[in-house]
C-alpha cells in the first residue's frame, strides 16, 4: 500500500470520493515528487525551510487536505517573486483561493488543462521562496 492509498483509506467515504480523483491526477502529473503525510494532509514534494530569523520547519510543494466544505490544495511555490497559484489562478475556473490555497469541491470545477499546468509547474519549482514585497 502506498502512502497515498493509506491516506485515502483513513478518510471517510465522502472524503475519499472527493479526494481520490485529485490524488490520482497529482500522482500522474507529478510522478517524481515524494509523497508523505504532514499534519494529516497528503504532501507532495516535502522540503525543509529556514527563515533568516533561524525559524525552520517542514512544508511541501503541494499539500492536499479534505475539509468540511471540500478540498484545499496548498501550493507552496514561488515563481519570479509571485506565488505560483496567483499566476495560474485566472485560468483555473470558478474556484476560491487564498494566497497559496486553492479551494474547490470537485475536480470538475477546475479547468483540466490549467490545473495540470499548475501541478507540473509546482513539481519543477524549488518550493517556497522570497515573494516580492515580503521581508
Amino acid at each position: 500500500m502506498t502512502v497515498a492509498d493509506g491516506w485515502l483509506e483513513g478518510l471517510g467515504e465522502e472524503g475519499r470520493q472527493l479526494a481520490s480523483p485529485v490524488v490520482r491526477l497529482l500522482l500522474t502529473e507529478a510522478p517524481r515528487l515524494a509523497v508523505t503525510v504532514q499534519q494529516g494532509m497528503l504532501a507532495f514534494g516535502p522540503f525543509r525551510y529556514r527563515y533568516a530569523s533561524g525559524r525552520s520547519g517542514e512544508s511541501a510543494l503541494l499539500t492536499l487536505a479534505v475539509r468540511k466544505h471540500g478540498l484545499s490544495l496548498y501550493v507552496n511555490c514561488v515563481e519570479d517573486g509571485r506565488y505560483l497559484l496567483a499566476t495560474h489562478l485566472p485560468n483555473l475556473g470558478k474556484v476560491r483561493a487564498g494566497i497559496s490555497c486553492l479551494r474547490f469541491r470537485r475536480l470538475s470545477e477546475l479547468d483540466d488543462a490549467a490545473f495540470r499546468n499548475l501541478i507540473r509547474a509546482a513539481a519543477v519549482s524549488r518550493g517556497g521562496g522570497q515573494v516580492d514585497g515580503e521581508k
